[in-house]
């Protein structure tokens, strides 16, 4: 069972659809006026489109702001695996674009009850977990995990890959997965090799860096140490062999 990746309700107390934004408001991608990420809560959970399941024990607030015309929200939450802070900005527009203050009103309401009533006892009842074992607990991280593919002995993981050529470069939204050390290598060398082959090519080669290091870091516990030192290298000696043949023509 992982708590990140639970599947989406075919119910819910609450459903809308935000786009996401910057930490100033702005509309991340202008072109996603029509194709909005859906946010659906239920009891014990708020299921996001884009990112993954967050239970509401770990959100840590959610803080509306104004910024010029633009009317937005900053979530905030804690990985209940690692402890990890994440954030997301979100705002809700209309057909024409205007930023809506009253849909923001009504979500943060919402979570902030869910927050403050976050039970435990209520997720373990719901997904059938027994005694709080696979539960994350609030102080994570959290051992005694099991393999979502084989149910052996697992640690929580998170893949990442890049695809960059000529004028278009894209990142993959984070994939939160408990795995064993088998099924760690059969899905995350696929994004390493991925991110290796084509992270540095075209405008991804400013970011390839960060995504190639965070892919790396996603299998290093799969792999001997030899082998995560020369996987994490790679990158580093890809781009000095990049600047050395630019140096000499």
């Amino acid at each position: 069972m992982n708590l990140l990746t639970l599947a989406e309700p075919t119910t819910s107390k609450f459903n809308a659809r935000f786009v996401l934004t910057d930490s100033g408001g702005v509309q991340r991608d202008p072109k996603q006026n029509l194709v909005f990420p859906n946010v659906v809560a239920v009891d014990d959970y708020l299921w996001i489109a884009e990112t993954e399941s967050i239970p509401y024990a770990y959100i840590t607030g959610i803080e509306l702001k104004e910024k010029n015309t633009r009317h937005f929200a900053h979530l905030k939450w804690r990985n209940a695996y690692t402890g990890e802070m994440y954030e997301r900005f979100f705002a809700a527009r209309d057909a024409l674009g205007a930023y809506l203050k009253k849909p923001l009103v009504e979500f943060s309401d919402f979570l902030e009850e869910r927050i403050e009533n976050a039970d435990f006892h209520a997720l373990c009842e719901r997904f059938d977990l027994q005694d709080h074992e696979d539960l994350p607990q609030r102080t994570p991280p959290h051992r005694g995990l099991r393999c979502e593919a084989c149910d052996s002995d697992g640690t929580f993981v998170e893949y990442a890959a890049m695809f960059s050529i000529l004028v278009y470069s894209s990142i993959s939204p984070r994939k939160p997965r408990i795995h064993c050390a088998a099924h760690n290598r059969i899905h995350g060398i696929p994004y390493y090799l991925l991110t290796i082959c084509t992270g540095w090519l075209g405008p991804g080669i400013v970011d390839f860096p960060f995504v190639s290091a965070r892919a790396t870091k996603a299998i290093q516990k799969s792999v001997s140490k030899p082998t995560f030192w020369f996987l994490n290298a790679l990158p580093a000696l890809l781009l000095l062999g990049l600047l050395v043949g630019f140096l000499l023509n």
